[in-house]
C-alpha cells in the first residue's frame, strides 16, 4: 500500500464516519419533530372537541336560566346574558 493510498483510505473513513453522525443527528431531530407535530395535532384534534362541548354547556345553561329566575340573575349581573335589547337586529348584520 503506498502513501497516496493510505491517506486515501483513511480521508474516506474519516468522511463516511462523518456522514453516519450526520445521519443519527438528522434522524433524531426528525423525530422530535415528529412527535412536536404529533402533539400539535392532537391539541388541534381537542380543540375541536371542546368547542363541541362549549356549545352544548352554553345552549343548557340558557335553557336552565330560563327556568330558574336565580341562575338568569346571576347571569345578568355578570353580563354573561344578552338581552333583546342589546342584541343586533339582524338586519344589522350584512348577509353573504
Amino acid at each position: 500500500m503506498t502513501k497516496g493510498q493510505f491517506w486515501f483510505i483513511n480521508i474516506m473513513g474519516f468522511l463516511a464516519g462523518s456522514l453516519l453522525l450526520v445521519n443519527v443527528a438528522i434522524v433524531e431531530l426528525n423525530q422530535s419533530l415528529i412527535t412536536e407535530t404529533n402533539l400539535y395535532q392532537n391539541t388541534i384534534a381537542s380543540r375541536g372537541q371542546l368547542n363541541r362541548m362549549y356549545n352544548i354547556f352554553v345552549q343548557r345553561v340558557a335553557q336552565s336560566a330560563n327556568s330558574d329566575p336565580q341562575l338568569l340573575d346571576f347571569l345578568k349581573k355578570n353580563d354573561l346574558i344578552k338581552t333583546p335589547s342589546t342584541m343586533a337586529t339582524p338586519a344589522s348584520h350584512p348577509t353573504r
